[in-house]
């Protein structure tokens, strides 16, 4: 029919990742089951969300980890937990510890939030665009007896994304993930 139209018809073949054809229902299952690896191996890329930064509630500057909480743009988000990440934020991609998840400590039960930590960096981005690839799972979302606790377990999370970004930069190589 194409040709009658005087349009070029051009058949692609799937693209096949594992044996399987690669499609969107297998990425957005990789994605909800935080299988990081896969769902990068069928992007070709690590999985990332879009969002805007919009107000939080201020708890994680006084637990003395300032989150960027973002607004997603319709995007599909792995299950609730705590991630390593790179956020590309002002045109730089930084690394991030990110979490999705429904505040258990405080009580809500509300739907999942995406917190972006990203490290070493301090300026205000309220409003603006920030991109979030999701490199690595560290934990489950849980619950913790008070804030002090949080706190000492955010800053373990810390730990473990610059130990992450700190084997990726070791001898030999070239650049982050």
């Amino acid at each position: 029919m194409g040709p009658t139209l005087g349009l070029t018809v051009e058949v692609v073949e799937p693209v096949v990742v594992g044996g399987r054809p690669a499609s969107s229902t297998r990425i957005r299952q990789a994605v909800g089951q935080a299988d990081l690896r896969e769902a990068a191996s069928l992007l070709g890329r690590p999985f990332s969300v879009l969002g805007t930064v919009v107000a939080g509630e201020g708890r994680g500057q006084q637990l003395g980890f300032a989150t960027a909480n973002l607004d997603l743009h319709h995007e599909a988000c792995p299950r609730e937990g705590v991630y390593v990440g790179r956020a590309l934020v002002k045109d730089v991609w930084r690394p991030a510890a990110v979490s999705v998840g429904s505040k258990p400590t405080f009580g809500e039960a509300r739907r999942p939030v995406v917190e972006v930590h990203v490290l070493d960096f301090a300026d205000r981005i309220g409003g603006q665009t920030v991109e979030v690839e999701f490199l690595a799972r560290i934990r489950d979302q849980e619950r913790f007896p008070n804030q002090a606790a949080l706190a000492e377990q955010i800053g373990r999370d810390v730990a473990a994304v610059r130990s992450f970004f700190a084997e990726c930069a070791g001898p030999g190589a070239q650049e982050g993930p």
